[in-house]
């Protein structure tokens, strides 16, 4: 935490904010974008094809996939580290996960037991609980992690996190049971190939064009998302905010709470007056305004501040 605490203050007197340092942080910025593309492109393309394919095939091997694909990530991320190997290795990596859905298919698995599994009466109530503990989850994971790097170093925190995605894999094996495919007829025969052309040849030419729509904003979504992470956890670690390691992972879990909370707060006094529309543009002004007032946050306590942004949007 006293190291930590130095480099804070080093940073902002500039003594180690040179042209050496807007060097770094450029070549930074760009390697993290080439690895968000590496990552993001994959993963779109098996996430349309394997999310229309997953009734077929169940969301066991769904779940089995993604979370298989994590694990040979993480592990090859720590034997980078590790190892000191060269970080050309990460696109690796990052080119794994994406080809086999990510987080993106996990979702899609997950939702698919909630929704056969629960009745309609039940499902949204359930759906709220899941929201809930995976807010919760992301909260207390970005928290740990920011002192888990500060304390012990980037190898152990991937370390720590591979094992939990391990974990993951293994419950998903042992604990989720393998569901009969649909026996209707317009699913039985139904392959990978026709799911993609479900995008091209699909025979309603309206139905198309709001796929394809949905597609195009689903991968602008996904690069930007991929790419503003980047570049926020780059402009935090420099000056004039010069986080550590522990300040980001506070920003970064209050910015997930915030939007949980208000998320759950938008489905039930929003969402009914407003409908799909309404709040889509609502979280599209509220991401909008939180990315300005970022930009222009020169302190801590301001950069804290801007979260409340959500709140009031």
């Amino acid at each position: 935490m006293a190291q930590g605490h130095q480099d804070e203050t080093k940073c902002k007197n500039g003594s180690i904010h040179n042209d050496v340092m807007d060097e770094i942080e450029k070549e930074a910025s760009h390697w993290n974008m080439v690895y968000s593309l590496t990552s993001s492109i994959p993963m779109i393309i098996v996430t349309l094809v394997l999310g229309a394919y997953s009734d077929r095939v169940g969301p066991k091997v769904i779940l089995m996939i993604s979370a298989s694909g994590c694990v040979m990530e993480y592990f090859l991320d720590v034997c980078i580290m590790y190892y000191q190997l060269s970080p050309d290795y990460l696109f690796i990596g990052a080119f794994i996960t994406g080809s086999t859905g990510s987080s993106a298919i996990f979702q899609v698995g997950c939702m698919t037991i909630l929704g056969t599994s629960t009745s309609s009466e039940s499902r949204s109530t359930r759906l709220v609980l899941v929201y809930i503990i995976s807010g919760t989850s992301t909260f207390i994971s970005q928290l740990s992690t920011g002192y888990i790097i500060e304390e012990a170093g980037y190898a152990m925190a991937m370390t720590i996190s591979m094992i939990y995605i391990t974990t993951s894999l293994l419950m998903v094996n042992f604990m989720v049971s393998d569901s009969t495919p649909s026996t209707d007829d317009s699913h039985s025969s139904f392959t990978i190939m026709q799911s993609v052309k479900i995008y091209v040849k699909e025979t309603d030419p309206p139905r198309r064009m709001k796929m394809l729509v949905a597609m195009a904003v689903l991968c602008m979504v996904v690069m930007v998302e991929g790419g503003s992470r980047t570049v926020q956890t780059t402009y935090k670690i420099s000056q004039p905010l010069c986080f550590t390691s522990v300040l980001v992972g506070y920003h970064s879990a209050l910015q997930h709470i915030y939007t949980s909370i208000t998320g759950l707060l938008a489905m039930f006094l929003v969402h009914p007056k407003l409908g799909d529309m309404g709040l889509t543009a609502i979280a599209a002004l509220s991401m909008g305004a939180f990315y300005i007032m970022l930009a222009f946050s020169t302190t801590t306590e301001l950069a804290f501040i801007g979260e409340l942004h959500i709140l009031l949007l």
